[in-house]
């Protein structure tokens, strides 16, 4: 039995050592052919992420222009009706979003001049002073 083991592998050992091994070229063929692989899909996903935020761009340039259009609604609203303080606490906020402290800061005093018991006006000037 060992016999017969020892001549299978005496057999089987010099032609698994004469096999013919891969050249130098068709080594650097694969590694050549992955690496462009690999290139194509980092180039995909790169593509991908430009487009995703392009789109996030443009969502925050439109949610800015809305806010700015509601900015100037809220201070036409409270320059016809200068006794509201609901219409000075809006554009206060749209103010504080547009990142204007100091502007939101003289509407919330507007607003609270003429109700000091207003709680949201309160609570954003806090907000505003931190």
């Amino acid at each position: 039995m060992l016999k017969n083991y020892y001549r299978k592998i005496t057999v089987s050992l010099p032609q698994a050592l004469s096999k013919k091994r891969p050249s130098k070229a068709s080594i650097k063929k694969y590694y050549t052919q992955y690496y462009l692989y690999f290139l194509a899909v980092l180039a995909i996903l790169l593509g991908l992420f430009i487009v995703f935020e392009y789109i996030n761009l443009e969502n925050i340039k439109s949610r800015r222009a809305r806010v700015v259009e509601d900015l100037s609604y809220w201070e036409a609203v409270a320059a016809k009706h200068p006794n509201s303080p609901d219409a000075f606490y809006n554009a206060a906020l749209d103010s504080a979003k547009l990142g204007d402290k100091i502007k939101a800061a003289e509407l919330l005093e507007n607003a609270l001049k003429l109700d000091p018991s207003f709680d949201k006006a309160k609570l954003l000037e806090e907000k505003l002073l931190k």
